[in-house]
């Protein structure tokens, strides 16, 4: 008489660890993606607030200089002026976050400092505490030339600096946000601006 054959499951059990792990697998990829996708969302809409922060700043600084320059009563300079103080307050964080950004974008480690540096000074030559509009109007009378001189080229500037943010429109949406971190019009409009506020410091040095 033949002896039964004996069963083995040696085979089975290791085709459900097999499918176990990978489902595992998948759920951790999955988990992993979901984190990585959050993070990018979150730097993306930081860029974006930056971005309108920035915008902001360049629309102060123009409504501020051209008030100034314009202004014929006390209450006119001092709206003025709080329009500059304005965008001084709007320039010193956000908007230095995304210069500083798009200086160094992509990721540029062998002149990073450099061009960073560079943006910091020309922003902090137009309206920083050292900056050529500090006291600027502060005083009995008219302007004086240099400024008015100031002013003009300030104004100009932030005209410049506008029309280059303007082309491009920030996004309201994850996607958006998602897109922005890998670059894309922003950079080109960005640097633009930083162009213009450099060219802007050159003609305030004294």
């Amino acid at each position: 008489m033949e002896s039964p054959v004996k069963r083995t499951y040696t085979v089975p059990i290791m085709l459900i660890i097999i499918t176990g792990l990978a489902i595992l697998c998948v759920v951790l990829y999955s988990r992993l993606l979901i984190v990585q996708q959050g993070k990018t969302t979150d730097e993306g809409q930081r860029l974006a607030e930056s971005y309108l922060v920035a915008a902001l700043m360049a629309e102060r600084l123009h409504a501020g200089s051209d008030g100034l320059l314009k202004a014929e009563t006390t209450a006119q300079k001092l709206a003025a002026k709080q329009l500059l103080g304005e965008a001084g307050a709007a320039g010193a964080g956000e908007s230095l976050n995304l210069y500083s950004k798009a200086a160094t974008f992509p990721e540029k480690p062998d002149s990073e400092d450099e061009e960073v540096r560079r943006a910091v000074t020309a922003l902090n030559a137009i309206i920083g505490t050292d900056g050529k509009l500090k006291g600027i109007g502060e005083h009995d009378g008219e302007l004086t030339d240099e400024e008015k001189q100031t002013l003009t080229i300030v104004r100009d500037s932030a005209s410049e600096m506008i029309q280059a943010l303007q082309r491009f429109r920030t996004p309201t949406g994850e996607a958006g946000y998602r897109a922005m971190t890998v670059g894309g019009e922003w950079v080109t409009a960005a640097n633009e601006a930083i162009r213009v506020m450099e060219a802007a410091a050159a003609k305030l040095k004294p």
